[in-house]
């Protein structure tokens, strides 16, 4: 008679503590890796704002030392307003500068928001290709251009911007624009500037990550009688308000953003935070 050897099976008990334990082991590790993602996603943001920078480079040395223009949304009802399937506004191109920014050709005066064909960017691809290839922007032809409009998206988007795909369009905007779904916006007091006009050009701010775009345009600095409506972003990480801060200063829910990937005048790129944003050395053109 063949004898057959007893097979021992686990007991309940012992599951129960195998699966603490990897519970435990979890718990340990997802935040280590949640970390890591994190700071590959930081990385590869700062690696975008480096590109971005060394094209607007670029885009200076072949156009007598000029950046391009910051480009705001049209104003619902403005002369720029549309740019449906149809195409673009009649207004387009026709425009003058005065003061480093677009105005009315019939006025001469006030800004004429709305797109142009030096804007730096052509987000509003909503009606795209009728309307806007992005390709075809001002420094698209330094970011790979020639119709390559996927690879463009990808650098003008920040891995961490859950959001970017999904962002409205701001209330006032005209309604053939759509939203603005990239996360980089260039600073306002560069747009149509001469770049040997920039005092300090290596410590002044040219592109941020703004916490929740509408536009093309980074407008910094406190506006008077309100809170800054173009805060740095916190996906990289936030810190409380600092002592004594202005409370129209920028920040997201009392929480200012930090190691904020953001592009200089002279192409580099790096970390800032919300502080050296608010910093009208480090944003104003001739300070």
């Amino acid at each position: 008679m063949i004898r057959r050897q007893a097979v021992r099976a686990f007991t309940l008990v012992e599951l129960l503590v195998v699966i603490g334990i990897i519970a435990l082991l979890i718990s340990i590790l997802l935040p280590t890796l949640s970390k890591a993602r994190d700071t590959a996603n930081r990385t590869a943001c700062l690696s975008n704002m480096r590109q971005l920078g060394t094209a607007f480079v670029m885009y200076t040395n072949e156009n007598k030392g000029f950046f391009p223009y910051n480009t705001s949304f049209a104003r619902s009802g403005s002369r720029l307003s549309g740019g449906g399937p149809g195409g673009y506004p009649s207004g387009y191109g026709k425009d003058r500068v005065e003061n480093n920014d677009f105005v009315d050709p019939s006025s001469g005066s006030g800004s004429d928001f709305g797109p142009h064909p030096e804007d730096w960017i052509y987000w509003q691809i909503k009606y795209s290709p009728k309307y806007r290839d992005i390709s075809e922007s001002a420094i698209g032809k330094y970011l790979g251009g020639n119709g390559n409009q996927e690879a463009i998206m990808k650098i003008l988007r920040c891995p961490s911007d859950s959001e970017v795909l999904n962002r409205q369009p701001h209330p006032s905007s005209a309604s053939g624009e759509g939203g603005y779904t990239f996360s980089y916006t260039l600073n306002a007091e560069m747009s149509l500037r001469k770049i040997s006009s920039v005092r300090h050009s290596a410590e002044k701010i040219l592109l941020v990550e703004e916490h929740n775009a509408n536009d093309g345009r980074w407008a910094p600095g406190i506006p008077s009688g309100g809170p800054s409506a173009d805060p740095l972003t916190t996906r990289h990480g936030s810190a409380p308000l600092p002592a004594g801060y202005d409370p129209n200063g920028g920040q997201v829910n009392k929480r200012i953003g930090i190691n904020v990937p953001a592009a200089f005048c002279d192409g580099h790129g790096e970390l800032i935070d919300q502080v050296i944003a608010n910093d009208i050395r480090r944003w104003a053109w001739d300070k």
